[in-house]
């Protein structure tokens, strides 16, 4: 099974997310990490002690850390994650962008029982009076965000039944991945291949052309180039609106378009990406929805091109995604 994202267990303390990563790594032949153990290791300190002599903040502070440099990582792990992990900064959102969220549910009830003899070692649970008042407390304050999990699964379950869920999950959602890299494969040529038959066509009526037709023509290389820039993140070298030499544009559409294949099959097309438009204003996409988007783009002015051409009496090239698929 190829896992391309790293799976985050959460949930409360005592819903055995370090029982599960385990045995769920295990299965999977990838490595397993307790985000609490390795902050232990590298504090050199238990949580509890961490706790008692510099205070929460500062472990948060850690915990934040660790956490997006395992996400960060291009090696996929399972990673188990401190029961209040996902309800401290921007932690959440980060664990949902980078990683496959899955909440491991379990009732109050059942953690009291888990959670009765490890007092000791639990310090947010070590002044706790009443137990399951507690619990329940913060259960109804944390559920909100665990719940913006990907996945929730009954933690209460046989350890076998919980892992071999997950694991459904994960092919499941590999086959969702390898269909939508797919399709979006697929209108990539589509817009590659009909703005190729257009530009072919334009080349033999250049004494025809319109200004508005090589502007339209320039601004939809220009803005694939540009969209292909800011998912790699890197400068463009084209400005909006910018005119190349028709001699050129084959080169540029080829380009763009191996640009653009490259993109799908190398990023996660769920990952949320940061950019600035032409007007310095900063926005949030996903990969997937800006690669339909420059399809999407493309068809519309291909359309107005269309338009021009009839206007100026002369027979366009059907751009349709249908004809182009009989």
């Amino acid at each position: 099974m190829i896992i391309n994202k790293s799976i985050s267990l959460i949930g409360f303390m005592g819903c055995g997310k370090s029982t599960v990563s385990q045995k769920l790594a295990k299965a999977l032949q990838i490595n397993c990490i307790d985000t609490d153990g390795l902050i232990e290791i590298t504090e050199g300190q238990s949580i509890r002690e961490i706790f008692s002599t510099r205070g929460e903040s500062y472990f948060r502070e850690r915990e934040k850390n660790v956490l997006l440099s395992l996400l960060e990582e291009p090696k996929p792990s399972v990673l188990a994650l401190g029961g209040g992990t996902p309800c401290f900064h921007n932690n959440m959102k980060h664990i949902l962008d980078l990683s496959v969220a899955i909440y491991l549910e379990v009732s109050p009830q059942t953690l009291v029982k888990r959670l009765e003899k490890e007092r000791d070692k639990r310090p947010l649970l070590k002044n706790q009076n009443n137990l399951l008042e507690y619990i329940e407390n913060t259960l109804s304050i944390r559920n909100p965000i665990y719940k913006k999990a990907h996945y929730t699964i009954n933690g209460e379950q046989d350890l076998n039944i919980i892992v071999e869920e997950i694991k459904e999950i994960i092919q499941g959602k590999n086959k969702y991945d390898m269909q939508l890299a797919a399709f979006l494969l697929n209108i990539l040529e589509y817009n590659y291949e009909i703005n190729d038959l257009i530009i072919k066509r334009l080349n033999q009526q250049k004494e025809q052309l319109t200004e508005r037709t090589i502007l339209l023509m320039n601004h939809v290389l220009n803005a694939q180039h540009i969209w292909n820039s800011r998912l790699r993140g890197i400068e463009s070298t084209f400005e909006t609106w910018q005119i190349h030499d028709l001699n050129n544009w084959e080169t540029i559409n080829e380009e763009n378009y191996k640009t653009s294949i490259q993109i799908v099959e190398g990023f996660p097309m769920d990952e949320e990406v940061i950019y600035t438009n032409s007007k310095n204003q900063k926005f949030t996409n996903k990969i997937k929805d800006i690669i339909y988007h420059i399809v999407n783009h493309s068809t519309y002015h291909r359309a107005q091109i269309t338009s021009i051409a009839k206007e100026n009496g002369v027979e366009p090239l059907s751009s349709d995604y249908i004809f182009y698929k009989r």
